[in-house]
């Protein structure tokens, strides 16, 4: 499940690592968005949320650093 989680803060972080934006929330093209957000969305936001147990924790793990160890053979730079 932690590497399911690392690869979604992965795509919501992509922005951010490549200098298009400061912070995540402010990529509008991200799913990050309609995630926290209570608007109507095709996104599964339920399911992305239980991944991280709730919406509190999924906003938490967004706003704290991680490494891409256990996904690093998946990237492509």
């Amino acid at each position: 499940m932690h590497q399911l989680q690392n690869v979604i803060y992965y795509i919501h972080n992509n922005p951010v690592q490549h200098g298009f934006v400061k912070q995540m929330n402010l990529y509008p093209w991200s799913s990050y968005g309609s995630i926290v957000s209570d608007k109507p969305t095709k996104i599964n936001r339920k399911e992305v949320i239980e991944i991280f147990g709730n919406k509190d924790e999924f906003i938490k793990y967004h706003n704290e650093n991680h490494t891409f160890n256990e996904i690093i053979n998946f990237v492509i730079e």
